[in-house]
Parts: structure tokens; C-alpha cells; sequence
């Protein structure tokens, strides 16, 4: 998945957005029908299973390698598990949307904090050096 090919999977992509999106995905190009048994290690749609529904691994390994879902299948079953694993990074951000005020105090406030540890490491680092402080 490549931002030059837009076709990253954002948090702010809807359900039907991230279907489309897993849909596009390439594949194990070794396995070209349907009861050809497949190779996970080189398959993206696996790596994406293996990061993000870890739970499953073994399962999503036994239905590739022992040809018992296509590829299409994978994919809209890795899409489903995508989603529901990004829903509550969704609603959050639902959420905030709406308040844009709140999101500028949040900003202010991580901003602020950013400061003083930068602070602190600057003081840090030139007294290390031998520097006034």
C-alpha cells in the first residue's frame, strides 16, 4: 500500500473506503486458482493479518496454504477485521471532529509539554557540555 498510489488506509477512510482499498491489494502472485495452495510468507493481505488481527494468524495461514478460501474471500475478511479494529480510533476521531475547539486545547496542551521536556533536554545537554545553564 503506497500514498503515491493513494491507496493507504487512513484512519479517517470509512468502512466502505477500506474494503475497496483491501480489495486492490495484491495478493500471493504464485497462487492463480482457486484450489492452488498458497504461500502466506509472500502474500501482503497476510502481513496486514499477521499486524493487525495477530489472534487469527494460524487460522488465516491454514485457509491459504490449504487452499480452503480464495484470495478474494482473504481479503474482504481482512477488511472486516480491519475495520472493526480501527472503530474505536474512528469514533474517537468522530468525536473530536465535532468539537474543534477541544482539539485545539488538546493541541495546545501536547505542545506545551513538547516544550518542557525539549526544555529540560536542552538544559540537560549543555550542562553535559560544560555549558551555563
Amino acid at each position: 500500500m503506497s500514498k503515491s498510489y493513494n491507496n493507504t488506509i487512513n484512519l479517517s477512510d470509512s468502512a466502505d473506503e477500506i474494503k475497496k482499498k483491501i480489495s486492490t491489494m495484491i495478493t500471493d502472485p504464485k497462487r492463480i486458482k482457486l484450489t492452488d495452495p498458497g504461500h502466506p510468507e509472500i502474500c501482503n493481505v497476510y502481513a496486514y493479518y499477521s499486524t493487525f488481527t495477530p489472534e487469527i494468524k494460524k487460522d488465516v495461514q491454514d485457509w491459504c496454504v490449504n487452499a480452503k478460501i480464495g484470495c478474494t474471500e482473504c481479503k474482504k475478511r481482512m477488511a472486516e477485521g480491519l475495520i472493526k479494529k480501527l472503530e474505536p480510533f474512528s469514533r474517537k476521531r468522530t468525536e473530536l471532529a465535532k468539537d474543534k475547539t477541544k482539539v485545539i486545547k488538546i493541541l495546545a496542551k501536547g505542545s506545551q509539554k513538547a516544550q518542557d521536556a525539549a526544555g529540560r533536554t536542552m538544559k540537560d545537554a549543555r550542562a553535559a557540555m560544560g555549558m551555563k545553564v
